[in-house]
C-alpha cells in the first residue's frame, strides 16, 4: 500500500494548490482553487468572438483577428457591386477600392490602414469613416454597411 507520510505530502499538495489563489487555466477559461473547492463560484471566462454587424446580419467567429473580406465571403455576404463583378476586381490586393465598406461602429477593431489602402481610398475620393474590406483585419466587434 501507500505510506502514509507519501499520502500526507500529496494530500497537501493538492491541498495548498487547490486553496491558493492562483488562478489556472483549463480550456481556455479561467479558473482559481475556491472555485474547484465551492462550485457555485463561477470563475470569469474571457471571449475572443469577434462579432460582425452587416446589412442586418451578424456574423461571429472565435479567431483573434480575421480578414475582413474573407470572412464576408465566407458566409455569402456580397462585397462586390456589379461593376466589379462585370469588369472585375482586384481579388483583395487592395488597390481596385471595389470592396469598400463603411464602418458604422468599432473603428477601433481595425487594424491600421496600410499606405496602399489610404493611397487607393484617396484616389477613389472614399471617406474617412470607409475601409477597404480586403485590407481590413478586425479583432473585435464591428458594424459595418456594404456596398
Amino acid at each position: 500500500m501507500f505510506n502514509l507520510s507519501f499520502v500526507i505530502v500529496l494530500i497537501s499538495l493538492i491541498l495548498s494548490n487547490v486553496l491558493s489563489f492562483q488562478t489556472i487555466r483549463i480550456n481556455n477559461n479561467k479558473i482559481n482553487g475556491l472555485s474547484m473547492i465551492f462550485g457555485g463560484l463561477k470563475a470569469k471566462t474571457t471571449s475572443n468572438k469577434i462579432s460582425i454587424k452587416v446589412d442586418g446580419k451578424v456574423i461571429e467567429s472565435s479567431e483573434k483577428t480575421v480578414n475582413l473580406r474573407r470572412i464576408l465571403i465566407d458566409n455569402n455576404i456580397d462585397v462586390y457591386p456589379l461593376k466589379a463583378k462585370v469588369l472585375g476586381n482586384c481579388g483583395g490586393a487592395g488597390i481596385c477600392g471595389t470592396c469598400a465598406v463603411k464602418v458604422i461602429e468599432g473603428k477601433e477593431n481595425f487594424n491600421d490602414p496600410s499606405k496602399n489602402e489610404l493611397k487607393t481610398l484617396s484616389e477613389k475620393g472614399k471617406a474617412s469613416d470607409i475601409r477597404l474590406s480586403c485590407c481590413s483585419r478586425i479583432s473585435g466587434p464591428i458594424s459595418i454597411k456594404t456596398k
